[in-house]
């Protein structure tokens, strides 16, 4: 389909675009962003061939072209809850806390239910030291989502931020009953 000029131009953008997800997750990252070229340059309005990129640009670490990226998917479809999300962790690894939440907020009004975007918002408040605020966003997380081991951990750092450690303790415990093998909640545990 994508050396065949016969397919209409959307028909091949959309097989760039597959291929570029599947190079994606066999972590050639830079073939993934080629792909993705291509699908945008057939299909200039391809919010999702945008968001991958983004996405691959920032795993490897380019925030400022994950951004532009994420910022295109947002343009050409407004309600794209990921998009908003992961452009705020785009803006938090560039150290903009502000600008994180923002677009936190933004994946939040968008779908109301993201909890990965409360567990963000909630990494944000915390590394302000908001910690109620953080505790606040990690139960909206786990009320949408129990099974995110990422949230008892961060809420488990909270409480130990505020010098609660019996429920920090007990954050961690749920955190290792999820997955035994996580060395990061053993540690948190062991903080606190």
């Amino acid at each position: 389909i994508i050396d065949n000029q016969a397919d209409g131009p959307d028909k091949r953008a959309t097989a760039y675009f597959k291929r570029a997800y599947a190079w994606s997750m066999e972590g050639d990252l830079d073939r993934a962003i080629a792909d993705s070229d291509q699908a945008i340059s057939l299909n200039p309005e391809y919010a999702s061939a945008y968001y991958n990129r983004g996405y691959d640009w920032a795993t490897k670490g380019d925030y400022d072209r994950a951004i532009a990226d994420y910022g295109q998917a947002i343009a050409f479809d407004p309600k794209s809850s990921a998009a908003y999300n992961n452009r705020g962790l785009a803006w938090a690894y560039k150290g903009d806390n502000d600008r994180a939440v923002a677009d936190y907020n933004l994946a939040i009004i968008a779908d109301p239910k993201n909890a990965s975007a409360y567990l963000n918002r909630g990494g944000a408040w915390a590394a302000e030291g908001a910690f109620d605020h953080a505790i606040a966003d990690y139960n909206q997380a786990i009320a949408f989502d129990p099974t995110l081991i990422g949230v008892y951990e961060n809420r488990g750092l909270s409480w130990g931020g505020k010098g609660d450690y019996d429920r920090a303790i007990a954050d961690f415990n749920v955190a290792i009953g999820l997955d035994p093998k996580r060395g990061y909640a053993y540690y948190g545990r062991g903080l606190a």
